[in-house]
């Protein structure tokens, strides 16, 4: 490949000029390593734009196609939308086309698939997040791909679920065959392409990079994990021009991602999701005092989509429960926060920014129906739930006979007005950075924030993805992303209003 360093606009570090200089990764996946000792072994691929990284894993599919496995072999294959997913199912039927394999592909959005002649089959699935583990949740799977990891918040929660459906299909014909040298033992493979830049990055960084070589293996709790490397100079196909979009660019985190590999420099366009740790905001669901508050929030959309968020407010009190197999035990300071509950109003086979177009009668309909259930399962009895700040675009007069927040009002549901002033949306960036730190130093005078992430997998997946804008300094992105879930968390936080000099844009 011919690249012109003279023309990046941010040069590499010597570290980043070192890792374009690794071609380390298909050897030691294409030849068998004795380092590799379990009966399961997790692989990160991870490098540039460009590298063959998803080319690899369906050779790796390839190579366990030949191993004779028929029926007993079922691969996996997720990508968080569904037009990534295609592409990749497109990639799959070229490539085991040309190499003469005869299958049949399934391009239904219930359950696409490759079926080959010889019973093995190749699952693709759209995994949203955590949430939509429940699709799978009955599968026997012997080999996973992940495809661009590091764009699940959640990562590696959700590889703890995926890998309760790994299972090897060991039974006593498939004993005999191994013994009578038919077939090798299967080996179950967990497998993750990414490039170090999304919400999941520090979670990955952690997991895989932190305190560990490249290429060597290390055990952890009985599984082989490993990372692998590559380049876009590894592979001898891309083209000049496609780098070099990404050479060109200005924007220091994306071309130490894309181009150099490079985990160590900050995500300086992620607002949130650098801070976001499962393993510390997230606890699982329990009964709310009734010395506690509570309270509902609302983001108005149809076309859009609408975000419900309901937050409690702590005393003093003093939890122990289990989470992730781990007893924790947790000091809430006073007034903390925690996303108790959320109702997000978009569809799913469309996408998370596109709303129900649902009206407002049917939204408040269903707020009662949720908060019914909030009283029988959420709540200890004697609660009661308080207004909160609601977008007060719901006041605007549309023509029609009623406002929205009149609709609203006509099923019993009401709503305080929200702080909308000059600097209103940055300072609700500045308060969550402010009480997501707190969180993370333990403070114990400060408040915290916490999440029962069962009840809000979509705020998880959309507030943690969120990006700065580049235009508008110290807000979030907001133009063809979800921002929905984090527009209702923030009336929550300035609920208590902005300094009486801001000016009020209503």
């Amino acid at each position: 490949m011919n690249i012109n360093t003279s023309i990046f606009k941010i040069q590499p570090t010597a570290t980043q000029a070192a890792t374009l200089k690794m071609a380390d990764y298909i050897l030691p996946i294409c030849k068998r390593n004795h380092k590799f000792t379990s009966d399961l072994n997790i692989f990160m691929f991870d490098g540039t734009r460009g590298s063959g990284k998803s080319d690899l894993s369906i050779w790796e599919i390839k190579m366990q196609l030949d191993k004779g496995y028929g029926s007993e072999y079922k691969c996996m294959v997720f990508r968080k939308n569904m037009g990534d997913l295609k592409d990749y199912m497109n990639k799959c039927n070229d490539f085991f086309k040309l190499c003469g394999y005869k299958f049949t592909m399934n391009r239904g959005m219930a359950s696409p698939s490759i079926k080959f002649s010889t019973g093995e089959i190749v699952f693709f699935q759209m995994m949203r997040n955590l949430a939509d583990y429940a699709k799978i949740h009955g599968f026997s799977i012997q080999h996973v791909i992940m495809e661009e990891a590091t764009l699940w918040s959640e990562i590696t929660e959700l590889m703890t679920s995926i890998l309760s459906c790994m299972r090897s299909p060991w039974n006593k014909k498939y004993e005999n065959e191994i013994a009578a040298g038919e077939k090798p033992p299967m080996i179950l493979r967990f497998r993750l392409t990414t490039n170090p830049h999304g919400a999941g990055k520090y979670l990955l960084k952690k997991l895989f990079v932190d305190n560990q070589k490249v290429g060597v293996p290390f055990l952890k709790n009985g599984i082989t994990y490993c990372r692998f490397v590559s380049t876009f100079l590894d592979n001898p196909y891309i083209e000049d021009t496609y780098i070099n979009q990404f050479l060109l660019s200005h924007n220091k985190s994306k071309v130490a991602a894309f181009c150099y590999a490079d985990w160590e420099t900050e995500n300086d366009s992620a607002c949130f999701g650098s801070l976001y740790d499962p393993s510390v905001f997230n606890i699982p669901t329990f009964k709310i005092p009734t010395s506690w508050s509570v309270f509902r929030c609302y983001d108005h959309g149809t076309k859009d989509p609408f975000s419900v968020l309901w937050f409690a407010e702590t005393n003093d009190e003093e939890f122990t429960f289990e989470f992730l197999g781990k007893k924790r035990t947790i000091k809430f300071p006073k007034d903390s926060i925690i996303l108790i509950n959320e109702y997000y109003g978009c569809d799913p086979k469309i996408g998370q920014n596109h709303g129900l177009r649902m009206n407002a009668t049917n939204i408040a309909k269903n707020i009662k129906r949720i908060e019914d259930d909030m009283y029988k399962n959420l709540l200890e009895r004697g609660h009661y739930i308080e207004d909160g700040p609601a977008d007060n675009n719901i006041r605007n007069d549309t023509g029609t006979i009623k406002t929205v927040e009149e609709l609203f009002e006509d099923q019993g549901i009401t709503w305080e007005k929200s702080t909308k002033t000059k600097g209103s949306r940055i300072a609700g960036v500045d308060l969550m950075i402010e009480i997501m730190t707190n969180t993370l130093e333990k403070s114990t005078e400060r408040k915290h924030f916490y999440i029962f992430a069962d009840n809000c997998p979509n705020f998880i997946e959309d507030v943690f993805s969120l990006e700065y804008d580049d235009k508008v300094n110290g807000d979030v992105k907001t133009s063809g992303v979800a921002d929905h879930s984090w527009d209702c968390c923030r009336y929550f936080l300035l609920r208590l209003g902005m300094p009486e000099t801001s000016v009020d844009y209503g």
